[in-house]
C-alpha cells in the first residue's frame, strides 16, 4: 500500500498552504522537503512546515461505512481505483479530489449509523456495477466502467452532503 503525505506550510508571504496528493514523490533532504510534481519541483524549508501527516492510500469513506479495512467490497473498489480510475485523466482528477475530501468525510461518518446506512446502499450498488464490469468485455465493459465512475462521484457527493 502506498503512503502519502499531507504537508501544511507557510509560504514566503506567510500564507498557509497545503501540499497533498497527487504529488508524485516527497523526499526529505536535510533542511528542506523536496516535492516532485509531474512538471515541476518544489522545495519547502522544514522551518516553515506547520504540520506533516503521513497516511496510507485507502478507501476512506467505504472503510468508515463498512467499519473495517478487510471487507471484500473494499478489494473490489481498490482494484477499480487502480485499474480504471488511475489510468485516465478524468479518473486521476476524481481520485485526487477524493483524497482531498475523503479523510474528513470518513471522520464525520465513522460514528453516524444513519449516514453509514445511506451510503452503504450506494457503495454496494457501485461494487455490484464494478463486479459486472469485471465480468464483461468490449463495449459493455467500457459502459460499466463509465457507470462505475459515475456512481463513484455520486457516493462522494452524497457523503459530502450527508456530512454538511
Amino acid at each position: 500500500m502506498r503512503k502519502y503525505r499531507k504537508i501544511w506550510y507557510r509560504d514566503n508571504k506567510g500564507d498557509v498552504r497545503c501540499v497533498e496528493p497527487p504529488a508524485y514523490y516527497v523526499e526529505d533532504e536535510g533542511e528542506v522537503i523536496r516535492i516532485e510534481w509531474e512538471d515541476s519541483i518544489q522545495e519547502i524549508p522544514k522551518n516553515r512546515i506547520i504540520e506533516d501527516i503521513e497516511y496510507e492510500e485507502e478507501c476512506f469513506i467505504s472503510t468508515a461505512v463498512y467499519g473495517t479495512r478487510s471487507e471484500k467490497q473494499l478489494d473490489v473498489l481498490r482494484d477499480f481505483r487502480d485499474d480504471v480510475m488511475k489510468t485516465n485523466f478524468i479518473g486521476e482528477l476524481l481520485w485526487g479530489y477524493y483524497y482531498r475530501i475523503g479523510p474528513s468525510i470518513a471522520d464525520k461518518i465513522a460514528d453516524d449509523e444513519n449516514a453509514k446506512k445511506k451510503l452503504r446502499s450506494l457503495i454496494d450498488l457501485s461494487v455490484s456495477v464494478i463486479e459486472q464490469r469485471n465480468k464483461a468485455s468490449g463495449h459493455l465493459k467500457f459502459l460499466y466502467g463509465i457507470v462505475g465512475i459515475g456512481l463513484y462521484c455520486i457516493v462522494c457527493f452524497a457523503a459530502k452532503i450527508i456530512t454538511l
